[in-house]
């Protein structure tokens, strides 16, 4: 036997009034159930809770509140403890030192059983998930991949160094309309890229994805410093390639000094390249694709394509071009903007 609902002893007009001055989302959920149900737009809990997007128990809990103690008791919201002191102070700050290591945690259990050994502490999920996201706010993220044979001394060495080579860079081509560029590849295919997405509880997100697997490569430089970018669509990675955008490049800014930022890659150091007059290529650290400014825009682009299907290879090239063409100077030099090389071309520039 279904249980009855119980009266709603506001009237209409002050559910109203309430709802328009409610700025807490919790309450006014619970404002809108008392509403629907008064003005017969909801009839059950079930209809409610679909009308709320939550769950009928949920719409249960409100009504059973609301009979034991009115308004008051349902709009009564219970505020978070202060999580960080549900531990230890010296247990709390071990736990943040390792949370700042990159590597840090694959999981909330996985702090559990480290809580345990260490400490013989032994603490429920849903607290330790508190302490951890709002206490700390520290949360889950996807990291960023590196080579195992990354030696992460040269990168910085690299950010020390670059004012000196840029002044060197200066002094012997005696140019003073010298400009820095970083320059990279990425390739793009009719397999979709995956992304996270966020919905309700219970509710799967779900990514079509088809397996075509034809694709091109995108080359591009751009300027960190004025937002100024050369992009080129090409069919392959390969030194050949790379020579042809070299020289539409050179072309492109015939009247400057360039000095190319490039990766390791091989293509990109071939003995057969035949570097353009007004090019100058400085090489980053292996495997630091993080001190590459237009990695960043890479990132941005593909987010914008992320999780949709394109019929032809033709059909995507053009949906990348658009996006291309939309980018202000201002947006990519908001993306590509690096403080350390920017710090050192205004040096060196003025």
């Amino acid at each position: 036997m279904k249980k009855a609902l119980p009266e709603i002893r506001e009237s209409v007009f002050e559910l109203m009034q309430l709802l328009r001055t409610e700025k807490e989302t919790r309450r006014e959920e619970r404002l809108r159930m008392l509403y629907f149900f008064k003005t017969g737009q909801a009839e059950t809990r079930k209809s409610a809770a679909q009308m709320l997007l939550v769950h009928r128990t949920t719409i249960s809990r409100w009504l059973d509140a609301y009979e034991r103690g009115g308004l008051g008791r349902l709009l009564h919201i219970k505020t978070k403890p202060n999580h960080p002191l549900s531990l230890p102070l010296h247990v709390l700050h071990t736990l943040k030192r390792k949370l700042r290591n990159r590597r840090g945690f694959d999981s909330y259990k996985s702090i559990q059983r480290w809580l345990k050994k260490r400490y013989s502490i032994c603490i429920p999920y849903s607290t330790l998930h508190g302490i951890i996201r709002y206490g700390l706010k520290a949360k889950l993220k996807v990291g960023r991949k590196s080579h195992v044979k990354k030696n992460e001394k040269e990168g910085v060495a690299f950010k020390e160094n670059i004012p000196a080579i840029l002044s060197c860079l200066k002094l012997l081509s005696g140019e003073d309309n010298m400009r820095l560029f970083s320059q990279d590849e990425s390739r793009f295919g009719l397999l979709s890229i995956p992304r996270r997405r966020i919905t309700l509880p219970g509710i799967k997100p779900i990514s079509p994805v088809q397996f075509q697997f034809e694709s091109y490569y995108l080359y591009g430089a751009v300027e960190p410093r004025t937002g100024e970018s050369f992009f080129l669509e090409l069919p392959n990675l390969n030194a050949q390639c790379f020579q042809i955008y070299l020289d539409e490049f050179s072309k492109a800014y015939a009247d400057s000094f360039n000095v190319m930022l490039l990766d390791r890659g091989k293509f990109h150091q071939a003995k057969r390249l035949k570097i353009p007059y007004n090019i100058v290529p400085v090489f980053l650290p292996p495997y630091s694709p993080e001190l590459n400014p237009i990695e960043r825009l890479w990132e941005d682009i593909k987010a914008e394509i992320a999780d949709e299907l394109y019929p032809t290879i033709e059909a995507l090239m053009d949906q990348v071009a658009s996006i291309i063409k939309r980018y202000t100077k201002e947006a990519i030099q908001s993306l590509t903007s690096y403080p350390y090389l920017i710090e050192a071309v205004n040096d060196i520039l003025g």
